[in-house]
């Protein structure tokens, strides 16, 4: 047997749901499956005729349980009558696409190296109308540190379920999950174990919710729970903020030691008008790391050119005191040169690119971003931008054919689509704006390119890190303002345009985190033929 489907139906169930289930599995285009029922007497006595006759099929497989049963024993029972190589767990009154099956096979031959398999899903309202889809990303850890993303299709060798039975109690990898949040529990504790996971871009699970409904979240606290035994098991020291209004966590990672932290800034000492005065960009920024940072072991590593005015200079000596170190550049002006300039002269064991028109919003933004890029698979950790009327102007990259910031222009507070703004997470890049990085990190990759002076530095540094293994996350809770296009007028020349496609075009075209589903040269996460 392929597949065992595992289904407790509780006495609560949707006896008429959970018929179109059954339907739905029937009419299954791969037939290699078994569908386990935990489910009481009484409950089975209870079903509709047409689902009476379609369990007479061979592989439908009934397997009593007493009516009190958790939903973790039940699922353990079912899980011991079951045969199949792979085993996933569906909900009584979801619904499977007639594709799902054939479609996940199909992903394992494809991959065969691979140990669990998730797909995207959609919603499906009381009526039987389809009206939303949550198509997901590829797998990407720190989301589902963040939210349980992975969502209900998660279909694993029963290899690494053993494993898990192994590491609980020895008595089954149900039996000793959360309550209230066994599901995530459990997708935790596969994909800890999995050598790689597996991501169907295809809504293959119909759930079931009222209209309006989002992304399935275990009980807060049960999540919460279950979320830390997962950390302590992966050796991360964390704390663990839950917002009950996204239902997401955040996961605030203790910073190892107090290690020093290079800012480089390049300038020219431009002004600017904000908020209804003007100011001078890089004393503004300067002064706002030194007045509201809580993290204090930096220094600041001004790189100006040569017409940046004297008066500008002196006042950044008297705001930066001790912590300052001004670097002259006496070039034609190049961003990444300048940055390389500044790392050939920064002591940090950390580097924090920083623009000179930005103004700290987050006090602990230092320690949250220092402590996320400590960590050996993490190249580069990107902030939450805002503009300076409070709209979003950096939530990371997305590379959908063309560069983009993630829903560049919505309001500070909008959690985006099923909470992508909510959360930390994976992303294929991050703004050379405000990027921190170890030091050995970038000099392993030869620094910033200065092939390209202005713009795309920041795709060609995050592409080159992916290339090497590396990540890059986006921390919302790391939040600054960026007064963009105040300093200069930002225009993209042909020849940059040009060669970022010629060294990149396949990698713009394939971003892990967005999905084909999705329209391309948008940065909205709008479905391919919605407007």
């Amino acid at each position: 047997m392929r597949f065992s489907l595992l289904v407790h139906v509780a006495p609560d169930t949707n006896l008429v749901l959970f018929g179109d289930l059954i339907r739905s599995v029937s009419e299954q285009r791969f037939s290699s499956w078994e569908l386990v029922l935990a489910m009481d007497a009484r409950m089975r006595a209870r079903l509709p005729p047409s689902a009476q006759r379609t369990l007479r099929d061979h592989r439908f497989h009934v397997v009593a349980v007493d009516s009190a049963a958790s939903y973790a024993g039940a699922l353990q029972a079912a899980y011991e009558s079951s045969s199949g190589e792979f085993v996933g767990i569906i909900d009584p009154e979801d619904l499977l696409a007639r594709t799902a099956l054939s479609s996940i096979e199909q992903a394992i031959s494809v991959d065969p190296a691979a140990d669990c398999w998730y797909t995207d899903e959609d919603f499906v309202d009381g009526t039987g109308v389809y009206y939303r889809a949550f198509y997901k990303p590829d797998w990407s850890p720190e989301r589902l540190r963040s939210q349980p993303y992975v969502g209900s299709l998660l279909v694993s060798r029963r290899t690494i379920l053993e494993d898990v039975a192994g590491a609980i109690n020895g008595d089954g990898p149900f039996s000793g999950l959360e309550p209230g949040a066994e599901a995530y529990d459990l997708t935790l504790q596969v994909t800890e174990r999995a050598s790689r996971i597996g991501h169907v871009p295809r809504a293959l699970y119909h759930r079931r919710c009222a209209a309006g409904g989002e992304l399935a979240a275990p009980n807060d606290d049960a999540g919460e729970r279950a979320l830390d035994a997962h950390l302590r098991r992966m050796a991360i020291t964390a704390e663990i903020v839950t917002d009950y209004n996204t239902h997401t966590h955040r996961v605030v990672r203790a910073l190892d030691g107090a290690p020093l932290i290079s800012l480089i800034i390049p300038t020219r000492g431009s002004t600017g008008h904000v908020w209804g005065t003007d100011r001078v960009f890089v004393t503004e920024a300067v002064r706002s790391v030194v007045d509201r940072c809580t993290y204090r072991n930096f220094e600041l590593v001004v790189v100006f050119d040569d017409d940046t005015p004297t008066t500008v200079l002196d006042e950044l000596t008297s705001i930066g005191g001790d912590q300052l170190r001004l670097v002259p550049f006496h070039r034609p002006f190049n961003f990444s040169e300048k940055i390389n300039v500044g790392r050939a002269n920064a002591a940090g064991s950390l580097l924090l690119l920083f623009n000179d028109d930005i103004e700290v919003i987050a006090p602990d933004f230092l320690e949250t971003m220092a402590a996320l890029a400590m960590e050996p698979d993490v190249g580069a950790v990107g902030a939450k931008l805002l503009l300076a009327d409070g709209r979003l102007q950096h939530g990371g990259h997305v590379y959908c054919g063309e560069p983009h910031h993630i829903l560049w222009g919505r309001w500070r507070d909008d959690p985006g689509p099923f909470a992508l703004m909510a959360v930390q997470r994976e992303c294929i890049g991050v703004t050379a704006a405000c990027l921190m990085t170890r030091a050995e990190v970038f000099d392993g990759l030869g620094g910033f390119p200065t092939v390209f002076p202005i713009d795309f530095n920041d795709v060609d540094f995050a592409l080159k890190l992916r290339q090497r293994g590396f990540h890059s996350i986006w921390a919302p809770a790391a939040e600054l303002y960026h007064f963009e296009t105040q300093t200069r007028e930002k225009v993209s020349k042909p020849a940059d345009v040009a060669m970022m496609y010629d060294l990149w075009q396949h990698e713009l075209d394939h971003d892990p985190y967005f999905n084909p589903n999705l329209a391309p040269h948008r940065d909205d996460w709008v479905e391919i033929g919605l407007r």
